[in-house]
């Protein structure tokens, strides 16, 4: 049923797509270097879409260093991976 509900309104994207803002990323003679590539969809994104140059500071979240702290922590713990860095 949410497979349907996902495919009906749209809430989802191919891998194909999720794939393409990376891609265009690593292999466009026009994409900048250091600089941050992810969907044009709604919702700054979070539907999908094609490949856009995003400002990922707008959001203080984002900003915030001490999220990147627990963000890098979380993924530790889940992955079982520890990075000496």
């Amino acid at each position: 049923m949410l497979n349907h509900f996902v495919r009906v309104t749209g809430l989802s994207q191919s891998a194909q797509m999720g794939a393409l803002p990376a891609s265009y990323a690593a292999t466009s003679p026009n994409a900048q270097g250091g600089k941050y590539y992810g969907p044009d969809g709604v919702g700054n994104g979070a539907l999908g879409g094609y490949p856009k140059l995003i400002d990922p500071h707008h959001n203080k979240v984002v900003a915030d260093k001490s999220q990147w702290a627990k963000l890098w922590e979380i993924s530790e713990k889940m992955t079982g991976v520890k990075f000496d860095i």
